[in-house]
């Protein structure tokens, strides 16, 4: 569902995958932080506000940084966000 071409889609695949309550699908949410359609990259932030409770310390860290490393790289633009 995360590759689906309708925007909805892939925004309801990223709160399906928080109520989970798994870290393992925390690399699936990250990936739409990059998504074209700003309601998707929406929906991933919040998502993964849903798994700080399952992440150890270190694995928050590891998420945060690569929030950042996207958010510097869409504000860079679109050529460096991939």
């Amino acid at each position: 569902m995360l590759a689906e071409q309708d925007p909805d889609a892939r925004r309801i695949a990223a709160h399906a995958l928080s109520l989970m309550e798994d870290k393992s699908s925390t690399e699936a949410i990250l990936s739409l932080l990059t998504d074209p359609e700003a309601k998707v990259r929406d929906a991933a932030v919040i998502s993964l506000t849903n798994l700080i409770p399952f992440l150890s310390a270190g694995e928050l860290n590891e998420v945060l940084a690569t929030v950042k490393d996207r958010i510097d790289a869409i504000a860079e633009g679109p050529s460096k966000a991939k």
